[in-house]
């Protein structure tokens, strides 16, 4: 069991907790650096989709990793008339 000493009895004056300031700032700052990179990326990556389910559909005879097979073979699986599996979505351009 490990113990944390928060006080002792003869405390007369507090510190702010500088260390939990910075992390807590640092983490701000690392998660708005990449929640802009996410969103910068994620039209790309959806475009990526698209044309990874174009070819499987042009081309059923190749070959694809696990991970690619498996994202076809959920969005086979998915209702007809349905655009979404697997959380990616295809806009629809009528």
């Amino acid at each position: 069991m490990l113990l944390i000493p928060l006080k002792h009895e003869n405390m007369v004056g507090r510190r702010w907790p500088m260390v939990t300031f910075t992390l807590i700032g640092l983490n701000i700052l690392l998660f708005l650096a990449t929640h802009w990179t996410i969103e910068r990326q994620a039209p790309e990556f959806a475009e990526v989709r698209l044309h990874l389910l174009l070819l499987a559909a042009e081309h059923p005879e190749l070959k694809m990793p696990d991970e690619a097979q498996q994202f076809v073979a959920d969005f086979q699986k998915a209702p007809s008339g349905s655009l979404e599996a697997g959380g990616f979505s295809v806009p629809s351009t009528c």
